[in-house]
């Protein structure tokens, strides 16, 4: 079953523009968001190497997922600010990404990074809390 979401590897950069360029479209009476994957080193790291190892973000060095939580179970109808409503007490929330698929504000999960590591296992302690009348699981 199709969850309305795609993370997609162009082999070169010409299909990654034809793809960005469908951004803002309509397919099957939904409308496309389409964008770049952040992804690699944080912008103030000072990581060695290509990067073009296989480990995907198991080394030391401070990579964006790092301080990245992914939450789950979440309602459908919850909103980001319901989502910083609980996670803010943690600490300082550099990015919150969730996902949406039509006229419902949430597809259930999103993913949390955090500005430092202790606001990050301060979430990850909400693990199996509840919120939303729902259980969530929150996952490095």
């Amino acid at each position: 079953k199709n969850k309305g979401f795609a993370w997609i590897v162009f082999k070169a950069e010409d299909g990654l523009k034809a793809a960005l360029d469908k951004n803002g479209s309509e397919l099957k009476g939904f409308k496309l968001v389409v964008e770049r994957a952040r992804q690699g080193p944080a912008e103030n790291s000072k990581g060695k190497g290509k990067g073009k190892g296989k480990a995907k973000g198991k080394g030391k060095g401070k990579g964006k997922g790092e301080l990245e939580v992914f939450v789950s179970n979440l309602a459908y109808e919850t909103t980001q600010e319901d989502l910083r409503g609980i996670f803010d007490k943690c600490g300082r929330i550099e990015r919150l990404h969730m996902p949406s698929k039509g006229d419902k504000p949430c597809m259930g999960f999103a993913w949390l990074t955090f500005s430092e590591k202790r606001s990050m296992d301060t979430a990850l302690d909400l693990h199996q809390e509840t919120f939303g009348g729902r259980r969530i699981k929150v996952e490095k």
